[in-house]
């Protein structure tokens, strides 16, 4: 974590305990970085910084609320069977592109590596698109449900 983009270990007076960080700081607005390498397994932060305000006198609590992250892993393969290397994998959610087209749709991207084997991390629940070097895959639509398991394996076949 950081605050006000400094590492919290660089700040005198930290104490960490498993329920909480306490650290004195001055009244104030904070800006509060979240690092990813900290949380937990199948699991992301809502938001990966926050605004915070120290009020003289008193602690400030901030909650962070933790959203399911999924991660889907698979092998891209050309349609006579051949695995593809070096290929170009992307899930781009569907939702924003519906919601509101002039919006970035968010995406997550990997490279296949010698095996054709992909990677993709910190997806959230929703329906994406799939695509390989830009053009639609088989299958071409993911949908990711409440009930869906945090690691999916799907095998992506391009003409």
């Amino acid at each position: 974590m950081s605050l006000n983009n400094r590492s919290l270990k660089n700040y005198s007076g930290l104490n960490i305990t498993p329920q909480a960080i306490i650290l004195p700081a001055n009244p104030g607005v904070y800006r509060l970085g979240l690092d990813p390498a900290g949380y937990p397994l199948d699991y992301q932060p809502q938001q990966t910084a926050y605004a915070v305000e120290a009020i003289a006198g008193s602690y400030t609590t901030v909650l962070i609320p933790f959203i399911p992250a999924y991660r889907i892993s698979g092998t891209v393969t050309h349609s006579q069977g051949k695995v593809l290397v070096g290929a170009r994998v992307e899930a781009i959610a569907l939702a924003n592109l519906e919601q509101n087209s002039e919006k970035t749709p968010e995406k997550r991207i990997s490279v296949t590596d010698e095996q054709g084997e992909f990677y993709l991390e910190n997806l959230q629940q929703g329906r994406y698109q799939l695509q390989v070097n830009g053009q639609p895959a088989q299958p071409d639509t993911l949908v990711i449900t409440e009930t869906s398991p945090n690691q999916l394996t799907i095998n992506l076949t391009v003409p």
